[in-house]
């Protein structure tokens, strides 16, 4: 179903139907989406790239990259859901050397990035990690900051390239967020987010 496409980078099809199905996915129509999708994008575009694509039809709050798929699509969160009707309105956009298609984000308001990516929480999202990353290697970079739990999401056995990780409290996982804003594991810098809900 079309709410498993969209879902699916948060822990696979299922996952994302259960959510469609208690009527999250339909909730969405309530106001107008702020996210748009974009595929397909040549492998090795950068967040930066896409933003800047976007960046003509309003202004872009964050754009994500979801890597290793087949095909490679992203997502570009705007300030304002107007931006998104623009670019849909375009059809295709060009990002590095290939023309992409645009389509709106189900789920409205409350997309990938946007507003539920925003608020505090206990948990913070990880994301533009190397794919080679293991979970050796975010211990080593969360624990000081008093980790308790790291979910690396993998499709098909393979790492999407971003992950969570869950803190005792908020005032924790604030603190790893503002340290850990900037880092460059591999050759690539993390974008570091709250995670979208406590757990």
């Amino acid at each position: 179903g079309i709410n498993a496409e969209y879902m699916g980078p948060y822990g696979g099809g299922a996952f994302g139907r259960g959510r469609g199905a208690g009527g999250r996915g339909g909730g969405g129509m309530v106001g107008p989406t702020k996210t748009a999708k974009a595929q397909p994008l040549e492998p090795g575009t950068s967040n930066e790239m896409l933003e800047a694509a976007f960046s003509q039809f309003g202004l872009v709050e964050n754009a994500v990259v979801m890597g290793a798929g087949d095909p490679v699509y992203g997502y570009i969160n705007f300030a304002q859901p107007s931006s998104v009707q623009a670019a849909v309105a375009a059809g295709q956009v060009q990002v590095g050397n290939i023309l992409s298609h645009v389509t709106p984000k189900a789920g409205g308001g409350g997309g990938f990035g946007g507003a539920t990516y925003g608020l505090p929480t206990n948990g913070i999202g990880m994301f533009n990690l190397p794919f080679t990353t293991t979970e050796d290697e975010l211990w080593s970079q969360l624990s000081p900051w008093g980790a308790h739990s790291i979910n690396m999401v993998c499709q098909n056995g393979q790492f999407k390239g971003f992950a969570f990780a869950y803190f005792p409290d908020v005032a924790q996982a604030t603190a790893a967020k503002e340290g850990l804003s900037g880092l460059v594991m591999g050759t690539q810098r993390i974008d570091v987010k709250y995670a979208s809900k406590s757990k």
